[in-house]
């Protein structure tokens, strides 16, 4: 899947987008020590050029200000009820 597939989940109208149900994501940041997981709900994605922007609501754990080396987990889902990005 592209990143033009990819950003464009939030842009559909459809009951299974991301639009319609935004995602939830663990973030993991080098470095950054906490003992709660930091989670956020993916509430809209941008995609200018090479870089993807989201915004987000934090679920749980604290969101530094700034950050390098940043690894976003995608919770698993599911397009057209046919299997992963299908539709």
């Amino acid at each position: 899947m592209t990143h033009e597939t990819y950003s464009d989940l939030w842009n559909d109208e459809s009951t299974d987008s991301f639009k319609a149900d935004p995602p939830n994501a663990a973030i993991a940041i080098a470095g950054h020590e906490t003992t709660d997981p930091l989670v956020v709900e993916l509430l809209s994605a941008e995609l200018n050029g090479k870089d993807l922007t989201y915004a987000v609501s934090v679920v749980s754990g604290d969101l530094p200000a700034e950050a390098k080396d940043i690894a976003l987990f995608v919770d698993l889902f599911i397009v057209g009820g046919s299997g992963f990005g299908s539709k």
